[in-house]
């Protein structure tokens, strides 16, 4: 009766030892596992309390995103997750109302195969279409991605990828100097391991941002780069030195305008930066550097901004000065004298970016029926990374074009879509679409 007892005692020791150690841990998540009920197909756009969820097979895309009246059909602002069985998916938190869209496939757009409701455009341009019944306020979607811990940012092919460890967390964002600090602007979704994570496409610049977790600021932890935000705390910081729009792809609709400062100096040494300065990046250095890579004493870099009024400088080690090549200088409303300059989108017209990849290329011209295929309206410029690329505002239309790189005429290598003209010559071919 006493060895009965006495292994009955072990035996409760060591259930009560792994109950003890199951409860001290139960605040750990396992390491990652894909859920069993993962997607093995696409399905039709399905409506929830947290958005609306859209998903495409595309098992050997590298890159897909959604476009639609919900984002001014821009291609990269909601690009998509794959799972291990190609499905991607995204969901998306949208308000009451209906909606046309498209998914973007490597360049390629295509209706929603799985959804058979469909609208024409003044184009007859076919296009999906929902009706979404209810509004949706905030995106909180569990994304199942192998996060197992939070990272500082990592800068991937489709922008900036931000994470944050939390899994009591209600409700978490991203704010900073890239959406003026609104907390409601990028909320993050969080995965089954309690890491919250989004992806922002980011431009080329110096960002400072904190989380907003439940209503409170945080910076991020994870990142060493960090500075006094002036109330006793830290705001942590980023620098992102490749543009994620620096690649060529197919003719996209852009929101802003691709504006290239440049400045000349035969005088200074070509290892120098010198700053693009102004109320666009709040007067900052080292946010928006030129540079001098190949050496021929002329500095420039690029700036994505919208329609409106700037004010700007160049400023080497500190000291600011007027663009040389700007006549128009103004008083800011800080009481700086400035370079001026106005930005104003022509009514009834987009804007579309057009883009070509040859580092060796001398010289690129774009022609198409919107310039008449005149050869020397409008020149490509390139970038520090072998991109040429040009913006035009072109009314509704369809349109045919070409690029001719050091005068042979060829065909846009990152648009499929192409059309037969009259002389039966093939052209890259392009619908612009409906807002």
């Amino acid at each position: 009766m006493k060895k009965i007892n006495y292994f009955l005692l072990l035996l409760a020791s060591v259930l009560f030892f792994f109950i003890n150690c199951s409860m001290q841990d139960e605040d750990k998540l396992p390491p990652f596992q894909p859920p069993e009920d993962l997607r093995k197909q696409a399905t039709p756009p399905s409506e929830s309390e947290i958005g609306v969820n859209f998903s495409v097979q595309a098992s050997d895309a590298r890159y897909v995103s959604i476009v639609g009246d919900f984002n001014n059909w821009i291609d990269n602002r909601n690009v998509m997750t794959k799972n291990k069985y190609g499905v991607w998916s995204i969901t998306m938190p949208l308000k009451k109302g209906t909606y046309s869209y498209k998914f973007n496939i490597d360049g390629v757009w295509i209706i929603d195969s799985k959804n058979p409701d469909t609208v024409k455009n003044s184009l007859e341009d076919i296009r999906s279409v929902i009706k979404v019944e209810k509004d949706t306020k905030f995106y909180t979607q569990p994304v199942y991605l192998g996060f197992t811990e939070a990272s500082p940012p990592q800068i991937i092919s489709s922008g900036v990828q931000f994470t944050f460890d939390d899994k009591f967390a209600n409700r978490v964002s991203v704010a900073g100097t890239f959406n003026n600090w609104d907390q409601d602007g990028f909320y993050m979704s969080k995965n089954q391991n309690g890491i919250w994570s989004i992806v922002l496409p980011l431009p080329r610049g110096k960002y400072y941002y904190k989380f907003n977790v439940d209503g409170l600021w945080k910076h991020d932890t994870q990142n060493p780069l960090k500075e006094d935000d002036g109330q006793g705390e830290f705001k942590s910081y980023i620098e992102v030195k490749y543009d994620v729009e620096d690649l060529a792809s197919a003719p996209f609709i852009i929101d802003y305008q691709i504006v290239r400062f440049e400045y000349v100096n035969k005088d200074l040494p070509s290892y120098i930066d010198i700053s693009v300065v102004g109320d666009f990046n709040d007067w900052r250095d080292n946010v928006n550097v030129m540079s001098d890579s190949d050496n021929d004493k002329e500095w420039f870099t690029t700036v994505r901004l919208g329609e409106g009024e700037y004010y700007y400088n160049f400023s080497l080690e500190g000291k600011q000065f007027n663009d040389p090549d700007n006549p128009s200088v103004k008083t800011s409303p800080q009481g700086i004298k400035a370079s001026f300059l106005k930005i104003i989108f022509p009514p009834n017209q987009v804007n579309v970016k057009f883009s070509y990849k040859n580092d060796n290329a001398k010289q690129v011209y774009l022609v198409g029926d919107f310039n008449s295929w005149n050869p020397q309206i409008d020149p490509m410029k390139k970038d520090q990374k072998g991109l040429w690329y040009i913006t035009k505002f072109l009314p509704i239309g369809k349109y045919s074009y070409q690029f001719i790189v050091d005068g042979s005429w060829i065909l846009d290598p990152n648009n499929p879509s192409t059309v037969v003209d009259s002389n039966e010559d093939s052209n890259s071919f392009l619908i612009i679409g409906e807002k």
